[in-house]
């Protein structure tokens, strides 16, 4: 039995008969790829736990476990953090210190630049209410 010509696909660009059809994605949604890794990892993570739960006969067995896998990573971290935070500390100290420093001595200067001011004031002060010699 041959179909009729309305029934094959057109090859002017017409009108396709609906099993004919395809989608424009293939197969399923063009949703964001980091969510969905996201969620396969949570979904995993889910997994595990229930899995654990259930092998040691409690949630919170399961648990203490998962936490005995996850604390030498957790106190890794800090330990780093926390060696870099005493850094970055002593570099505040001694940079506020070198700043201190040279604020003190940005002020001496303008002491001493005051004080010769002052000084080349009272000299001026005293050449003009001093009579003029002849």
């Amino acid at each position: 039995m041959r179909f009729p010509k309305a029934a094959h696909m057109p090859d002017d660009g017409g009108e396709a008969p609906v099993w004919a059809r395809r989608t424009s994605g293939g197969r399923g949604g063009g949703g964001n790829p980091l969510v969905g890794l996201i969620v396969t990892l949570l979904t995993l993570i889910g997994a595990l736990t229930i899995g654990l739960a259930v092998w040691q006969k409690s949630f919170a067995a399961g648990g203490a476990k998962i936490d005995g896998w996850i604390a030498p990573a957790v106190n890794q971290v800090k330990a780093w953090t926390g060696k870099a935070g005493d850094k970055v500390e002593a570099g505040t100290e001694s940079a506020a210190e070198a700043a201190g420093d040279a604020a003190a001595a940005a002020g001496d200067a303008a002491s001493d630049a005051g004080d010769a001011a002052e000084k080349a004031g009272d000299k001026a002060a005293a050449q003009a209410s001093a009579p003029a010699k002849k």
